[in-house]
């Protein structure tokens, strides 16, 4: 699998004196990006002495600074110039501190990994502060998995037929790689993607943070994707909790909620009042990295078409750079304010026929200036007048 985009951010970055922190949800694919990478380094005159790759979670001779130091050290010191690509880093105890002395007395390159980018960067950002970039990988973009799902659904003589098709699975089953590079059955899928879950739970959280009570941990879970897109209020996640026999404290909640955010699973988004021109406290909203593991920690049960359509434009959006609000209008809401340096987007999701619906969702984007970017994105092409833009989700999601 050839991630361009990714690769082509590494390249970009290699002329910055800097370490590179590759982070992202397990299973999104770091690992092999690095290999890729690996390979591009080797196929432009790099030679395998000059390059130290090391897995961590397949080492176990390496558990801390000291031997790591030792063991690397040995291998570069007589080079003129090196690349280390240490691919989950943060097994390594006190892994900073090797870093820190290969960055500042070696002639190296180094690429780090870690599904925790709060905990990479808190441990490097003190001794090198300003001397590191971030590449946030993401599961595989609509496009991506496309490409390689195009090879497995059904002929149509239509492509917009093909992407819907296509479109569908990528919002039962999601983008991570394992996934959409197989050609599994259903049932095969659906315990690779509830794998991915289980294995990011116990690996980036319940190793890392000694999680007391994963059970309530996955009820929240439960509860986010239950409500994705939705405003929430803590009490609303206290109330679910307690119909299931199950407790727990305001700060172990806010807590578990910090953790999802650090390892990737869920993205927390805030809301903006247009008119006060100011950011509202409290019940803000959740998105999943992918909509293939929101629907494992439903057990596959439930497909709540709208909520998902919405949680992949959140990715992709989150994926291209924008930072992303939910905007306030009055009473009305819209589902996306999108901004980036260039531009803002005012944008509200469509998944259904109904008239009403799109009345409703229009209401608001037609009390905006008409010079607003609007937009309405929705399943099937829609006929509209005046400001408002219409796009397919499909050619929204293809389009650069």
């Amino acid at each position: 699998m050839n991630r361009a985009v990714y690769l082509e951010k590494m390249l970009e970055l290699q002329k910055n004196f800097s370490i590179k922190l590759i982070t992202g949800f397990r299973g999104t694919g770091k690992t092999t990006l690095l290999k890729i990478f690996m390979d591009h380094l080797k196929f432009s005159g790099v030679s395998e002495e000059e390059i130290v790759f090391i897995n961590f979670e397949e080492t176990e001779s390496l558990s801390n600074f000291q031997q790591l130091y030792m063991y690397v050290n040995e291998k570069i010191e007589n080079l003129d110039h090196a690349y280390l690509l240490f691919d989950e880093i943060q097994l390594v105890a006190g892994w900073e501190k090797a870093v820190n002395a290969f960055f500042l007395g070696a002639p190296v390159e180094i690429y780090l990994t870690g599904s925790n980018e709060n905990v990479l960067v808190n441990k490097i950002a003190p001794l090198l502060p300003d001397n590191f970039d971030i590449i946030r990988v993401s599961p595989l973009s609509f496009s991506e998995y496309a490409e390689i799902s195009s090879k497995n659904v059904q002929v149509y003589e239509n492509s917009d037929v093909a992407n819907l098709a296509i479109f569908r699975d990528y919002l039962n089953f999601g983008g991570m790689p394992i996934v959409a590079e197989g050609t599994e059955t259903k049932k095969i899928k659906e315990r690779l993607v509830a794998g991915l879950y289980y294995e990011a739970i116990f690996k980036d959280i319940i190793r890392v943070y000694s999680l007391r009570d994963s059970d309530v941990f996955n009820a929240i879970m439960q509860f986010l994707a239950l409500n994705i897109g939705q405003p929430i209020r803590p009490n609303a996640i206290n109330d679910y909790l307690l119909e299931s026999n199950r407790k727990t404290t305001s700060f172990t909640l806010e807590n578990y909620l910090k953790l999802t955010d650090e390892i990737g699973l869920f993205k927390k988004i805030r809301r903006y009042d247009i008119k006060k021109d100011a950011f509202l406290n409290g019940a803000e909203s959740f998105y999943c990295v992918d909509t293939g593991i929101c629907n494992a920690l439903l057990n596959f049960s439930r497909f709540d078409e709208m909520a998902l359509m919405k949680n992949v434009i959140f990715t992709e959006l989150w994926s291209r750079g924008y930072e992303i609000y939910c905007a306030r209008l009055g009473k009305m809401t819209i589902d996306f304010l999108a901004v980036s340096a260039n531009e803002e987007i005012y944008i509200q999701v469509l998944a259904t026929d109904k008239k009403s619906s799109l009345g409703k969702l229009l209401r608001p984007l037609h009390k905006l200036p008409e010079s607003a970017n609007k937009l309405l994105i929705s399943l099937k092409p829609v006929k509209l007048k005046g400001s408002v833009k219409n796009i397919t989700i499909t050619d929204f999601l293809l389009s650069k």
